[in-house]
């Protein structure tokens, strides 16, 4: 480990520093002190800020220091913080949202994979900032519903597995279908990429208008729960979402998940204004 890997070393006040008892609370921590100094760089910043969550110093709800600052504060790269962000929000402590930052969502990690949505645009950042790995790619006649049918040819199925790193266990079995007139561009496509529904919008050129999303649970079909390594009678989320252009659906999937490992995360607000209103986007009276 290179020096630039370790934290700068501090003075030590010998007299204070007599060597403690073993199994006393000073013991402990210099224990735990002594382990935490021996993580890489980018873990001991995590730690540092996983505390100031738990401790309330970055509130649930609320935003932490941009990244330039905190790279200030910790005298390290921008990726080397970013490899700390990462890791809290695989843990479900943090949020990613565009234009807003960072936000804290839990005090304490959860054994858990956290989505949280607020826009159509923290929809998207789903796919940036996780992995999707192809396992495999078929023509089939149609996708099963609720996508509606076309008459433009087979469709093209892609499945693949979603992880939140490039190595790491997948948490996600994905589904995609593309339509007939749009097979080509699926095609063109590596085994390994992020957002898909992006280069098939800018390449068809046919803007992303509308996303139509589903939930619903129930057991993992055979192929969903032996892809992602776990026993048979799974129960499992399964997030449907449709991708509209103008012309019709730009690509639809199936994203299941382990029902108890997933939480999924929404914000909403309600509008204000005199335009808010039964059948102007305020409430309509209904429970």
């Amino acid at each position: 480990m290179t020096r630039d890997d370790r934290w700068p070393s501090q003075a030590v006040d010998e007299d204070s520093a007599a060597c403690p008892l073993p199994g006393t609370a000073r013991s402990r921590t210099g224990q735990r002190e002594a382990r935490v100094s021996a993580l890489p760089r980018y873990r001991r910043i995590m730690e540092r800020i996983r505390a100031r969550i738990a401790e309330g110093t970055y509130p649930v709800g609320g935003v932490l220091p941009a990244e330039t600052e905190l790279c200030a504060e910790f005298a390290v790269s921008r990726y080397t913080m970013r490899e700390a962000l990462r890791l809290l929000v695989e843990q479900g402590m943090l949020s990613r949202r565009q234009k807003a930052g960072t936000v804290v969502v839990s005090r304490h990690p959860r054994a858990a994979y956290v989505q949280s949505i607020g826009t159509v645009e923290e929809l998207f950042q789903h796919s940036v900032d996780t992995h999707l790995t192809v396992i495999d790619r078929r023509e089939v006649p149609a996708p099963p519903a609720p996508v509606p049918p076309d008459d433009q040819g087979p469709w093209h199925r892609i499945d693949g597995l979603r992880r939140t790193q490039a190595e790491g266990a997948p948490f996600c079995f994905n589904r995609s279908f593309i339509p007939g007139r749009l097979a080509g561009l699926a095609l063109e496509r590596p085994g390994s990429f992020g957002p898909f529904y992006a280069m098939l919008a800018e390449r068809a050129e046919e803007p992303i208008e509308q996303v139509v999303q589903e939930i619903t649970a129930g057991l993992m079909p055979e192929e969903v729960w032996s892809s992602l390594g776990l026993p048979p009678d799974t129960i499992g989320m399964c997030v449907h979402r449709r991708y509209l252009s103008r012309v019709g659906v730009l690509i639809a999937s199936f994203n299941w998940y382990e029902a108890s490992r997933f939480v999924y995360r929404m914000e909403l607000e309600r509008s204000r204004g005199p335009a808010a209103g039964p059948g102007r986007g305020g409430p309509t009276g209904a429970g």
